[in-house]
């Protein structure tokens, strides 16, 4: 397993993750950026907004949550989408939404990402900024 561990461990996610998936609605997210989308050595992301609701103990991303979104980028033009909110069609995204999918990508890239153009943005880079919501910005927090 240590020489070779996307051997051992690859196959038993698949039977846990691809069910999990399937029972999800599946969107496509398009762009006409020139730019497109970006993708990582990990182009797998996972996002939950609502978890910043709960302390960064509990902030781990569920896949049965009822607000979870995972995105796959299948070219520069488009990505999947898949979620819980109802979102089965194909739509083009703002570019704030783009950007956006792009700062996700980058955070959960390990080493490198992928664009399909010699530039980048400074806020795929920049660290989200916590909403008023947020657990910290909260009464009671413990800050």
């Amino acid at each position: 397993m240590v020489e070779q561990p996307m051997a051992e461990v690859l196959p038993a996610a698949i039977r846990v993750v691809t069910p999990i998936l399937m029972h999800m609605n599946m969107g496509i997210v398009e762009t006409d950026d020139p730019q497109g989308f970006i993708t990582s050595d990990d182009p797998c992301a996972r996002y939950d907004p609502e978890l910043v609701k709960l302390p960064p103990f509990y902030r781990d991303v569920n896949l049965m949550s009822p607000t979870v979104e995972v995105t796959l980028p299948i070219s520069p033009r488009m990505m999947v989408l898949f979620n819980r909110r109802g979102f089965d069609d194909r739509f083009s995204a703002p570019a704030n939404m783009i950007d956006f999918y792009k700062r996700l990508a980058h955070g959960f890239a390990s080493e490198i990402f992928v664009t399909n153009q010699d530039s980048t943005k400074q806020y795929w880079f920049d660290r989200e900024p916590l909403p008023d919501y947020a657990w910290e910005n909260t009464r009671g927090s413990g800050r």
